[in-house]
């Protein structure tokens, strides 16, 4: 942050600060915030664009410039927090071929369901930024991740950052808005939602990421 001015085009309105909790600021653009990468060693460098499925290049409204990101992700030496490494199968409940789609709860109202129509959640532990997976070991096994989708064959669910977590367990994960998301091994079929509310921590989602709490 500090002395930050805003580059030709660009709305200098986007451009704002966050204190961090070390105490230091950071520069946001567009409300978010904003980092370099150390592999970067020259202006003009893109190395960091599109790592790990999460991180990308800001474009000048703020947004992410997802554009010409690498097909092969690079696996840094350290990971950051969210995002894993390496490179790593897919896992997850659902088939990587399938979709995701919205089904209608008579209590819950619409929700998120995977390629096999079975109720997907959220684990309020869990952190959108930066993005992280809390359920692993056991948890991962009652709880399994959803494996990633193409979003291009979702039908109703709205595409905000719509990214891939790279989870330490190798498995890839799918996110709806940043939030990673799960099925959960007691439903038995279709239209089961036997995980609302369960431990107080598991929620079904809504076509926009957000959780539904209704019990």
């Amino acid at each position: 942050a500090g002395d930050v001015t805003a580059a030709a085009g660009m709305d200098p309105a986007l451009l704002g600060e966050v204190v961090r909790t070390d105490g230091s600021k950071q520069l946001t653009v567009g409300g978010w915030p904003a980092y370099r990468y150390s592999k970067d060693t020259k202006a003009g460098d893109l190395n960091g664009q599109g790592v790990g499925g999460v991180w990308f290049a800001l474009a000048a409204d703020g947004k992410k410039a997802a554009k010409g990101a690498p097909t092969a992700t690079p696996a840094p030496a350290a990971p950051a927090e969210g995002e894993g490494g390496g490179e790593a199968p897919a896992g997850g409940a659902a088939e990587a071929d399938g979709k995701l789609s919205v089904a209608k709860d008579p209590k819950l109202g619409e929700h998120i369901v995977d390629g096999k129509g079975m109720t997907v959640y959220r684990f309020k532990p869990d952190t959108q930024w930066p993005m992280t997976s809390k359920c692993v070991g056991d948890c991962l096994a009652k709880w399994p991740a959803v494996a990633p989708l193409d979003k291009a064959k979702d039908k109703g669910i709205v595409e905000k950052n719509y990214t891939v977590l790279n989870r330490p367990d190798g498995q890839k994960q799918q996110s709806v808005d940043c939030w990673p998301v799960y099925t959960f091994t007691g439903d038995k079929k279709p239209g089961d939602v036997n995980g609302q509310g369960v431990g107080g921590t598991w929620y079904a989602v809504s076509p926009d990421g957000k959780l539904i709490t209704v019990q």
